[in-house]
């Protein structure tokens, strides 16, 4: 039985196969998207305990996409993962979103899964 269920939004390939085996071989269910445009199609099939998404994306960024989601899912854990800092206005939305975290890239995986484990409890 798995641990819990993660949707992980990455659009650098190696980043997201990375996330994916170290979160599979925790015991999380993964699905991992490389589109952030198909997390709105997927995150009401799959399901998850909670969403883990890069900032900077082609389609829609992770922040656009975090205040998207909330809106069906209020509830939610989204964490949010960037090399940079969010820009002011993403920051401003971030402030406003619950249930919402950042952590900067690259990521310290122990960190990460700390906080799943919270998350997911």
């Amino acid at each position: 039985m798995a641990k819990g269920r993660i949707l992980l939004v990455e659009d650098s390939l190696p980043t997201l196969l990375f996330l994916s085996d170290v979160l599979e071989d925790e015991g999380y269910e993964v699905k991992a998207l490389s589109e952030s445009s198909e997390v709105l199609k997927v995150v009401g099939e799959f399901m998850p305990d909670v969403i883990i998404s890069d900032i900077n994306m082609p389609a829609i960024d992770g922040v656009t996409l975090s205040s998207i989601v909330r809106r069906s899912f209020p509830d939610l854990p989204i964490i949010l993962c960037s090399a940079t800092r969010p820009k002011p206005r993403q920051q401003h939305i971030l402030d406003k979103l619950q249930h919402c975290y950042f952590r900067i890239k690259p990521l310290c995986v122990q960190e990460l899964l700390s906080l799943l484990e919270k998350l997911v409890e």
